[in-house]
């Protein structure tokens, strides 16, 4: 007989099972915490969770189920036992869960992103819009703001809405029940940044307009890396300037030509290898007036000297060999077109602009930039441009054009053109007119031309706005009417006391030094000059570009696929926010997210 009274053999039991359970809680808890890390680690790379057949029997039951079973026979013992032990309505890898899983770590993401924009206090909106594989509208919400932790800018995904109204009114109205839902107010936009669309951008009825409508301090920016590729679309496309358009529009049809043939394209590779051996053969890029970089990129490689060979030859292959009619005869005229010294020197001089404008662009798509830098950036592209056109450098350009077309065994010669007649109406004496060299004509009427037109472009697309905030750059601290243009910028803003303001920038001229970087200000800035750093928060959270949305769009294809087509809005949104803020998601803490999964719905394991 047991001589231990009754009262402590049932305390020994109750510990006993309290110790079991403690025991199971901790390790389905880890167990439940492995299924987390997989699921961020899917979010992250963008990969498909589910299969086509997640039976047993299935020798390709998805990313998901495959990963874990993986882990499970290669050395996780934690996996393993529950796989092993687990019933089967208890394994937690159901759809159902997955799905579970996926939201809580959307919605972690999301709250967080929303607790530091409330912390900086203002904020900027971004939007864009696509049109996804599933052939629905898809809106992308990016907010810009200062973010408290470092005092640098950061632009966030927000939201992904699905948009099957495209008007600025319906627009509108979604952006702003999708903010309050978030705890954002609209009397806290300082600016908004959107493309060019007339339901975006329009002045009455576009979405810009609406938004100022109920709050006068959200500044529109049309986006600087959209106007800038209209300026190049609008110079190169200009129905005055005929020998460009005929130039890119050469360009486009040896890519056309060769890309658009497996045999031909294999021929054109070949011959790169022939020809440098030692080196990876490259493709030719097509032109597009969505694509930013493209006419860049694809002038580029066709000035490169084995590339521009290899096209030669494989042009002169398909005239030697082919035996359909209408490819003979489009190789012929290709062939007459590129190989004559106009193309060459037309090619060479082109893509130094091409290339000057591409690098501003690139510079413009960082979200670390401000609107102060990017006007600077436009202000030196002008003046390259005003470089690019001086005679030296034509001159330098037609010199190394001879070199390229000698290498490449080419005329160095003008092909003659025919001179037009000029009409009466225009000149009752034509004998009387200009009539210029066929150097002196290419370099007036295609590479000068070409110039202007970009300099009245940029000219136009990108007035002299804000010019008053260019006064919190150091460098222009000491300007004469600096403190007078300042007042009138303070004045815009309500929140902020013109006086106290005065006062905190004057104390800062001594101590902020004039070659101090602009975002650097800001945290060199005393925690006490509040009306100057409320201010300087308003600078750096204005938008430069909607290059972020644009990127939102890239993740969206490589997570709606044609596999996928049918995924819910939420899925899809939540695995946007672990796709895009990487960060964020990596620094997610399993034991809240396993917390948030407990508080979800009654869980058949021991999990608290």
């Amino acid at each position: 007989m047991c001589s231990k009274p009754i009262d402590t053999l049932i305390s020994n039991e109750v510990a006993q099972q309290q110790t079991i359970r403690s025991h199971a809680i901790i390790r389905d808890r880890k167990m439940i915490g492995k299924l987390f890390s997989i699921v961020k680690l899917l979010g992250k790379l963008s990969l498909p969770f589910r299969g086509h057949d997640e039976s047993i029997i299935s020798n390709n039951r998805g990313v998901y189920i495959e990963f874990v079973h993986f882990l499970a026979n290669n050395g996780d013992d934690v996996l393993n036992e529950h796989l092993t032990n687990s019933n089967k309505n208890q394994m937690y890898l159901s759809p159902q869960i997955q799905n579970d899983m996926i939201s809580i770590i959307g919605n972690e993401i999301r709250s967080k992103i929303v607790g530091y924009i409330k912390e900086a206090g203002i904020f900027a909106v971004l939007m864009d819009e696509t049109t996804d594989v599933s052939h629905k509208e898809q809106l992308t919400v990016i907010v810009r703001y200062v973010n408290p932790l470092n005092g640098k800018i950061s632009e966030s995904f927000v939201a992904l809405l699905e948009n099957p109204i495209t008007t600025g009114e319906e627009i509108t109205n979604i952006l702003i029940k999708k903010l309050n839902s978030l705890g954002l107010q609209v009397e806290d936009i300082v600016g908004q940044g959107y493309d060019g669309g007339s339901n975006m951008s329009g002045i009455r009825k576009g979405v810009q307009a609406r938004i100022r409508e109920l709050n006068l301090l959200a500044l529109f920016t049309h986006c600087y890396s959209h106007s800038l590729n209209r300026v190049l679309v609008n110079s190169v496309c200009n129905y005055r300037n005929i020998e460009v358009s005929k130039f890119f529009g050469i360009v486009e049809l040896v890519y056309t030509f060769i890309e658009g043939s497996a045999q031909r394209h294999g021929y054109f590779i070949e011959r790169q290898r022939e020809i440098q051996s030692d080196q990876r053969p490259l493709h030719l890029v097509g032109l597009s007036d969505t694509r930013w970089n493209c006419r860049a990129s694809s002038c580029q490689r066709l000035l490169n000297e084995v590339v521009f060979k290899s096209v030669l030859d494989t042009i002169e292959h398909v005239c030697a060999t082919t035996t359909d009619g209408n490819s003979r005869g489009t190789a012929t005229g290709l062939l007459a077109s590129i190989s004559t010294f106009n193309f060459v020197i037309s090619l060479v001089t082109v893509t130094p602009i091409l290339l000057a404008i591409n690098i501003i662009s690139e510079t413009l798509q960082s979200c670390q930039i401000d609107l102060l830098t990017a006007n600077k950036q436009i202000h030196v592209l002008k003046i390259e441009l005003q470089r690019l056109r001086t005679e030296n450098v034509w001159l330098d350009a037609f010199s190394k054009a001879e070199n390229f077309a000698i290498k490449l065994g080419l005329n160095t010669e003008f092909s003659t053109q025919r001179s037009r007649r000029v009409s009466c109406r225009v000149d009752n004496n034509p004998s009387t007119g200009i009539i210029f060299s066929p150097k002196d004509n290419l370099r007036v009427n295609f590479y000068e031309a070409l110039v202007d037109s970009m300099i009245s472009e940029i000219n136009s697309r990108f007035p002299n706005q804000l010019i008053n905030f260019a006064f919190l750059d150091p460098r222009n601290f000491e300007a004469i009417d600096a403190e007078e243009n300042l007042l009138k910028l303070v004045h815009q803003y309500k929140k902020i006391s013109p006086d106290r303001f005065i006062a905190e920038w004057n104390l800062t001229r001594h101590f902020i030094k004039q070659d101090t970087p602009l975002l650097d200000v800001y945290n060199e800035l005393p925690h006490s000059y509040t009306e100057l750093r409320y201010m300087y928060r308003i600078l750096y959270t204005l938008p430069v570009t909607t290059a972020h949305a644009e990127r939102s769009f890239s993740k969206l294809s490589l997570i709606k696929t044609k596999l996928r087509s049918i995924m819910c809005e939420d899925r899809l949104e939540s695995l946007m926010f672990c796709s895009i803020e990487k960060e964020i998601l990596l620094s997610l803490d399993n034991e809240e997210l396993i917390s948030k999964f407990v508080s979800m719905a009654d869980r058949r394991l021991q999990l608290s």
